[in-house]
């Protein structure tokens, strides 16, 4: 018997070309969980640049980190509810807890 090489539709390996792709059927198929998503920004592409190069990356690893980011924004925006942007640590701890407290206490009891 032979292993089928795996399609790419999975979780285990989604396509490139969305990276979403696998967190958006699950979901769907979740949905009664209640999932609470939260998209983290980076205040802009310049800023990151900056973080990344502040804890050692290389140019060539900080250049293709923010290309990547363009489009992990663009599908995480497309399945977040909420969206805070990482201007402060603190600032932002604070944003998503507060995010946090009201959905648990606008939930219903199970």
């Amino acid at each position: 018997m032979t292993e089928q090489p795996d399609s790419g539709d999975g979780p285990a390996n989604p396509p490139a070309s969305d990276p979403w792709k696998s967190f958006r059927g699950v979901m769907a198929a979740t949905l009664l969980l209640e999932a609470i998503v939260v998209l983290l920004l980076p205040p802009s592409p310049e800023v990151q640049a900056g973080r990344l190069q502040g804890r050692g990356d290389s140019a060539e690893h900080v250049a293709q980190r923010i290309k990547k980011g363009v489009d992990e924004v663009r599908s995480g925006m497309e399945i977040a509810q909420h969206v805070v942007v990482n201007n402060d640590v603190e600032q932002a701890m604070g944003e998503v807890a507060g995010i946090v407290d009201r959905a648990r206490s606008s939930r219903r009891p199970l």
